[in-house]
């Protein structure tokens, strides 16, 4: 299947112009009733989408950063006003 959660983004940081894993399953299926089943990751695609893919699919890996509650985030996320986190 293909899940479009995130339509694409070109002016975030996250559009690189190229596209890369995330690390959050996206689930496993079974395609056209094969003998095996594929697992699915979330990945940012090129325009700055996110989108489920087969893990087969080469692709590059972006690091997760993980915050506690209660820290405040500002910024819009985009080359000339990126996040902060305070």
């Amino acid at each position: 299947g293909n899940y479009n959660y995130q339509k694409a983004t070109p002016d975030s940081y996250l559009t690189t112009g190229n596209a890369y894993w995330t690390m959050t399953p996206a689930g496993y299926y079974n395609p056209f009733a094969y003998t095996y089943w594929s697992a699915l990751l979330f990945r940012v695609t090129t325009s700055g989408g996110i989108d489920d893919c087969d893990v087969t699919v080469t692709g590059a890996l972006r690091p997760v950063i993980n915050l506690k509650s209660g820290v405040t985030v500002s910024g819009s996320g985009t080359i000339s006003d990126p996040y902060r986190i305070s």
